[in-house]
């Protein structure tokens, strides 16, 4: 039996689809705030509701760098149909055997119980709302963000250093520009005198 996940936990591993058919993992969404949302069904009345929320309050989400995901049993193309129909500027993930919804514990009597994860950029479950009410949700969750979430998200030091260490190890370039300045001369033929301005 799988173990309620609490406040704290590390977010199990998955592995399922989204709306365009492209297979996602955990490791795909760690690095920056995460909202992690469980709901029963598409087209149903509050999850159109709570799904017309999220998007009525991307900016918010955007400005806090957050990423917003929706997990239900739905197939890939019914959430596709949802999520073009009222326009949801974020990924709906597809769970048809529940294998994730398990891992995260929101079942009950095999039925999706509505729920919200707020998790740091690290993988941490930050804030849970179970039995979520719609009313006031997203209100909740980017409070959440703010007050759990503030630590800088993961992102790669000195990338221009980097990237040119990258390119001199896989070219094999060692030699300082001088000295690989000379190197291409003479392998060219080149003189000094030919380099001068006429």
């Amino acid at each position: 039996m799988v173990e309620e996940l609490i406040v704290g936990d590390t977010i199990p591993p998955f592995h399922v689809k989204d709306h365009e058919g492209y297979e996602v993992t955990d490791e795909d969404v760690v690095g920056t705030p995460l909202v992690l949302y469980f709901y029963p069904k598409d087209e149903t009345p509050g999850c159109t509701e709570e799904a017309c929320s999220f998007r009525d309050n991307m900016g918010k989400f955007d400005n806090l760098h957050a990423l917003v995901l929706g997990v239900s049993p739905d197939s890939v193309e019914s959430h596709k149909k949802f999520l073009e129909k009222h326009k949801l500027p974020f990924s709906l993930l597809s769970d048809e055997k529940k294998d994730m919804c398990k891992m995260f514990d929101v079942l009950q009597d095999d039925n999706v119980v509505r729920t919200t994860f707020v998790i740091n950029p690290r993988g941490i479950i930050r804030w849970i709302e179970k039995s979520v009410d719609v009313k006031g949700h997203t209100e909740r969750v980017i409070k959440a963000i703010e007050e759990h979430c503030q630590e800088p998200n993961l992102k790669y030091r000195n990338v221009e250093k980097d990237y040119a260490d990258f390119l001199q190890g896989s070219l094999g370039v060692t030699e300082d520009e001088k000295a690989l300045e000379k190197k291409i001369m003479k392998e060219f033929g080149i003189k000094e005198d030919d380099l001068q301005e006429k």
